[in-house]
C-alpha cells in the first residue's frame, strides 16, 4: 500500500480524521501531521513528509484554499507527480490545481464502500501507476478573474477552449497558435431594449470573455481588427437576450467568420423565473458539445473542417436526446468518411451513429445490417487509431453476436482508460457493470461522469438511481431532493423521481410523475396499476399484472415480475423468451435482475440457472468479478460460486447426452 500525506486545513479536521482512519483501516500508511509535537506545523518535518509521501491528498474546502500551507504542500505534490485532489465543498480548487479532476467527498457518509471512497483509492492507485497526466506548469498559469457563474466556468470555457485545440491541429499544427486572436465575442444584443435584458446580455457576454482569459485563450472585440492588418479571428461568438411577452428568451450562436457557416445554434424561451435553471441547461449542453471537439493532427481542408464540425455539434446534440438529427449525422458522417477514408475519427462517428441506429431499431434484418456496418467502421478505426475510445465504446454497444459479455466489458473499459473525459463512454461503463451485478462499481463510473460534467445532467440522475438500486434509499432519497431543488424541471431528473417514488418511495408521487408518459401509453396503464397494489400492500398475480400490462414489451414487464417476485414465470422462460428479452435490450434489461427490490428472486436458488441462460455465470466464472448481492445479501440459501460451478457442471452434463 502506499504511503499518503494528507494536506488539509485545520478547520476540516473532524472530516480528515475519519478519512485517515478509514484509508489506515484499509492498509495504507498515512501522515496528517497528528504527531508533531505541541500541535504546530514545522516546515522542515512536514516537507520531509510530503518528500517522502508516495501520494500527496489535498483536501479543497473553503478553508484550505484559504491556506498558504496547504497551497505549498499541494504543490510540491503537483509537482512531484504525485497529486490525488479531493473536495470537501462546493468550492473551487485554487488556479494550477483544476487540471486534475478532484474526487468529490461533499457527501461522503464515512463508509469504505461509498463510492467516493472507492473512487479515491482507484486515485491513488492511477497516480501511484503514473497513468494520470501531469499538471501543466504552474507558471503558465494566468491571472484569475473573479469567480463567475456555473453557466460561464462549466459550460463556455470547455466548449470553446476544446474548439481553438481542435481548430488548430485539424490545420495541421503541431505547436501552440500562431494566430492570436483565434475567438471574437461580439456585443450581445438585447432585442427587446429592455433594461433587464440589456443588462443581462452584458452580463453574459463579460463572463464569457472573463472565462476565456483566464483559462488562457486568445479572445478579441472582433471591431478592434476591422480595417487593420491585425489577423482577424477565425470563429465568431454571438448572442441575443431578450423577454418576448411574459417570457425570458436567450440564443447563442458560433460561425465561422471566413464562410460564416453557422457551426452552432442554440435557441431557448423560459419563464423568468425559471432564468436561472435554464442558463445552466445551456450550459450543460455547452459542456456536452465541447467534448466532441477531438484532438487530431491530421490536415483536413476547409469544406472538411466546417462539415465536421457541424457533425460534431450535431452528433452531440442527437446524443443529449435530439433523434431527430441522426438522420443527418449518418448521411454527414457518412461524407466524411468518403472525404477521408483514413481519418480515424471520421470512421469511429460513422461507426457511432450506426450504433445508435442499431440500439434503437426493432427489426432484427435491420439490427444486423446496422451492427455489421458498426462494427466493421470501428474496427477500421481501430486500425488507424488503436486508442479511438468511440470506435471500442462502438464495439461494446453494438457487438458481435459472438461477444461474450466479459470481452464487452474490455471494450467499455479500454474506451474509459484511453479517454478518461468520454463520459458518455463512462455512463456506458457504469450500465455495463450494473447488468452484471457490480452495482457499486457502477456507482462510481456515474459519479465520475457526474462531476465531470456537472451540467450534463443525465450522469446526477444515473447516480441517483443507482444509489437506490444499491439498497440505500435515504443517500438516494437526499440526493434527489438536492437535484430537484436544482433542477426542477429537468426531464432525467423526473424520471429518475418516477424511478424512485415507483419502487422505493411513495407511490402517490409516483403517481405525479407519469406524465412524462402519455395518457394512452400502456407503460402508463401498467405502473397505475402497479402503484395501486403498492398502496393497498397488495401483491399483484402474474394473471392480474399481464392483463394490466398487456400492453408493453415483455423486457419492459420483467421488473414488475421481479418486484412481486414472480420467480416462477421468470426462471420458466423458454428460449425465445430469453432471446427477445435479453439478447439486443441488455445490458439495460439485465440491470434489473439487480435492483434491491429483486432481492426476493434472488434468495430463490433458481437463479444462479436462470443467470447462467443469459450468460452471466460464464462472465462470473471468468472474470471472479461477482456480483455485489453474494456477499451483501442475508437471505441467500447458496454460495454463489459453488453455485455457479455447480451450474456449469449439470450445464455440461446434460449437452454430453
Amino acid at each position: 500500500m502506499a504511503n499518503l500525506f494528507i494536506s488539509y486545513s485545520r478547520s476540516d479536521r473532524g472530516k480528515i480524521e475519519k478519512l485517515a482512519a478509514a484509508l489506515q483501516a484499509e492498509g495504507y500508511s498515512v501522515w496528517w501531521d497528528t504527531n508533531i509535537q505541541g500541535g504546530g506545523r514545522f516546515a522542515a518535518e512536514i516537507a520531509r513528509e510530503v518528500k517522502a509521501a508516495e501520494i500527496v491528498i489535498v483536501a479543497w474546502s473553503e478553508n484550505s484554499v484559504k491556506s498558504e500551507w496547504v497551497l505549498d504542500e499541494a504543490a510540491q505534490g503537483r509537482d512531484e507527480g504525485k497529486l490525488a485532489p479531493i473536495v470537501l465543498d462546493d468550492v473551487l480548487p485554487p488556479l494550477g490545481f483544476r487540471q486534475r479532476q478532484a474526487v468529490a467527498f461533499r457527501n461522503w457518509n464515512g463508509k469504505s464502500d461509498a463510492p467516493e471512497f472507492i473512487a479515491l483509492k482507484d486515485c491513488i492507485e492511477r497516480v501511484r501507476k503514473g497513468e494520470l497526466e501531469d499538471f501543466p506548469d504552474p507558471d503558465r498559469h494566468a491571472t484569475a478573474g473573479k469567480r463567475i457563474s456555473a453557466f460561464a466556468l462549466a459550460g463556455v470555457s470547455a466548449l470553446f477552449i476544446a474548439a481553438i485545440t481542435f481548430f488548430v491541429f485539424m490545420r495541421g499544427d503541431k505547436t501552440a497558435p500562431t494566430r492570436p486572436n483565434t475567438f471574437a465575442i461580439t456585443e450581445f444584443d438585447a432585442y427587446d431594449q429592455t433594461e433587464e435584458a440589456m443588462r443581462f446580455s452584458r452580463n453574459l457576454a463579460d463572463a464569457l470573455e472573463r472565462t476565456l482569459i483566464t483559462n488562457r485563450v486568445p479572445v478579441t472585440d472582433i471591431s478592434e481588427t476591422a480595417g487593420t492588418d491585425q489577423p482577424s479571428a477565425e470563429f465568431i461568438i454571438n448572442g441575443s437576450i431578450g423577454s418576448p411577452g411574459e417570457n425570458f428568451a436567450a440564443k447563442i450562436d458560433v460561425t465561422q467568420k471566413d464562410s460564416g457557416a453557422l457551426i452552432w445554434s442554440y435557441r431557448t424561451e423560459f419563464a423568468d423565473g425559471d432564468r436561472r435553471t435554464r442558463i445552466e441547461e445551456i450550459a450543460g449542453t455547452l459542456a456536452a458539445i465541447s467534448k466532441c471537439f477531438i484532438l487530431n493532427r491530421e490536415k483536413m481542408d476547409n469544406d472538411s473542417v466546417a462539415s465536421f464540425l457541424t457533425i460534431l455539434m450535431r452528433y452531440c446534440e442527437a446524443e443529449r436526446g435530439g433523434g431527430e438529427l441522426y438522420g443527418q449525422i449518418q448521411e454527414l458522417s457518412r461524407q466524411i468518411v468518403e472525404m477521408r477514408p483514413q481519418y480515424a475519427r471520421s470512421n469511429s462517428l460513422y461507426a457511432s451513429t450506426l450504433a445508435w441506429f442499431a440500439i434503437g431499431e426493432g427489426v432484427p434484418s435491420e439490427i444486423k445490417r446496422l451492427r455489421d456496418a458498426a462494427n466493421d467502421f470501428a474496427r477500421r478505426a481501430l486500425e488507424i487509431d488503436p486508442n479511438n475510445a468511440v470506435a471500442l465504446w462502438t464495439l461494446g454497444a453494438v457487438p458481435d453476436p459472438a461477444l461474450n459479455i466479459a470481452e464487452r466489458e474490455r471494450y467499455f473499459r479500454q474506451a474509459t482508460e484511453n479517454d478518461p473525459a468520454f463520459n458518455y463512454g463512462r455512463r456506458y461503463y457504469g450500465i455495463h457493470l450494473n447488468s452484471v451485478g457490480r452495482v457499486r462499481e457502477g456507482a462510481v463510473q456515474y459519479q465520475l461522469a457526474a462531476e465531470a460534467e456537472p451540467l450534463y445532467v443525465e450522469n446526477t440522475a444515473s447516480l441517483i438511481t443507482n444509489f437506490a438500486r444499491m439498497g440505500e434509499i435515504a443517500r438516494a432519497k437526499i440526493a434527489l431532493v438536492e437535484a430537484q431543488e436544482k433542477w426542477p424541471n429537468n426531464q432525467h431528473i423526473r424520471r429518475a423521481a418516477l424511478k424512485f417514488e415507483s419502487w422505493y418511495g411513495d407511490p402517490d408521487k409516483a403517481g405525479n410523475y407519469t406524465r412524462i408518459r402519455g395518457d394512452r401509453d400502456p407503460s402508463r396503464t401498467c405502473l397505475d396499476a402497479v402503484m395501486q397494489a403498492r398502496r393497498t400492500n397488495s401483491v399483484m398475480s402474474p394473471e392480474e399484472l399481464h392483463q394490466a400490462c398487456d400492453g408493453l414489451w415483455h423486457h419492459d414487464r420483467l421488473e414488475y415480475q421481479l418486484y412481486f417476485g414472480h420467480a416462477d414465470e421468470i426462471f420458466s422462460m423458454d428460449d425465445d423468451m430469453i432471446a427477445s428479452k435479453f439478447a439486443y435490450h441488455f445490458p439495460q434489461v439485465r440491470v434489473a435482475l439487480f435492483e434491491k427490490y429483486a432481492d426476493i428472486v434472488r434468495a430463490d436458488p433458481r437463479f444462479m440457472t436462470f443467470a447462467n441462460r443469459i450468460g452471466l455465470v460464464d462472465y462470473w466464472l471468468e472474470t471472479d468479478q461477482w456480483p455485489d448481492f453474494c456477499s451483501e445479501q442475508k437471505d441467500l440459501s447458496y454460495d454463489c460460486k459453488e453455485a455457479a460451478l455447480a451450474t456449469r457442471a449439470a450445464d455440461s452434463t446434460s449437452s454430453d447426452l
